[in-house]
């Protein structure tokens, strides 16, 4: 006979931070219900500079599985080999270096129970640096606090992490995974399918915490190939949704630009600043460039933040 399906699949992607995993595991561990109800896997993707397995050894004690690619997928590709591993009803792809607040898998279980027709369940989520100190919390999504394909809040952000997002297998089997083509923005253009397609739901409280170390796809901002990205996942986004604006997402592209290529020259790197601004730019309104180059004039002569 074949055996049920847990309702949990907890998979745990790593890359070389063995010095976060114990704390990872330990906050699912702690919520751990048994295996018959969670899954717990760490898919790691060739880490060269640790041994994670020690870790899920010395913490997991036989109940952890483990599981090594065996060669380095990129991190898009490593999301879906979780996917594609995991057993669950609901999948939660937990970074190695992310951890959640107790009662998550509780608070989302219930939320799974109630709206069985959803396929995303979300929380907030806190930002926290290097030494666990929370700097600030994800946005608040209204239009989504209760089940809803309104996926307007994707267009022109990310307001969704990792940490706080799980989606019904169900749901990746019928639709796939994260799209490989992706390196920058795979994640938000996953939950925008999934809302609008299956619908979601997020809590307004944070659940779990995201480390955020401003150092994320660092190659990729300074070429500004993650600008690139954006454009490619705004014309997805045109194509699907009419109500999608090209005007704001070039002022949302434009803004960035300019405050990246202000930091890259700050610190000296041309090659940075040259990427970025070109960008700015490109999509940069007079109006916006006008306010932009008055707001950075003003701050240099206060020598304070606005």
């Amino acid at each position: 006979m074949d055996t049920p399906a847990p309702l949990w699949s907890v998979m745990i992607p790593t890359y070389n931070c063995a010095a976060t995993l114990r704390q990872t595991l330990q906050s699912v561990l702690d919520q751990d219900p048994g295996p018959a109800i969670m899954q717990i896997e760490v898919v790691d993707n060739c880490s060269t500079k640790d041994r994670p397995e020690d870790i899920v050894a010395e913490l997991g004690k036989g109940r952890v599985r483990f599981h090594r690619n065996p060669e380095n997928l990129g991190p898009t590709r490593n999301f879906n080999m979780c996917i594609e591993r995991s057993q669950g009803e609901l999948v939660h792809i937990l970074h190695g270096d992310d951890y959640v607040l107790p009662g998550f898998y509780a608070r989302l279980g219930e939320l799974a129970a109630r709206h069985p027709e959803a396929a995303l369940y979300g929380t907030r989520v806190n930002f926290i640096n290097q030494q666990c100190e929370i700097t600030g919390i994800s946005h608040a999504l209204p239009r989504l606090e209760s089940v809803s394909r309104d996926c307007t809040a994707f267009f022109y952000a990310t307001p969704l992490c990792y940490a706080g997002v799980a989606i019904r297998r169900s749901f990746y089997q019928k639709h796939g995974g994260f799209d490989t083509t992706f390196i920058f923005c795979p994640d938000c253009d996953m939950w925008a399918r999934a809302v609008a397609v299956g619908g979601g739901i997020v809590l307004d409280e944070p659940l779990a915490h995201y480390r955020f170390l401003g150092q994320d796809h660092t190659a990729m901002v300074r070429t500004a190939n993650h600008f690139r990205e954006m454009d490619r996942l705004a014309g997805i986004f045109a194509g699907r949704h009419p109500e999608f604006s090209w005007s704001r997402h070039h002022r949302r592209v434009a803004r960035e630009a300019w405050y990246q290529a202000q930091r890259y020259r700050q610190a000296g790197v041309m090659d940075g600043y040259a990427a970025n601004i070109e960008f700015y730019q490109k999509y940069g309104s007079p109006w916006l460039k006008t306010r932009l180059t008055l707001k950075g004039l003003f701050k240099q002569l206060i020598g304070k933040k606005l």
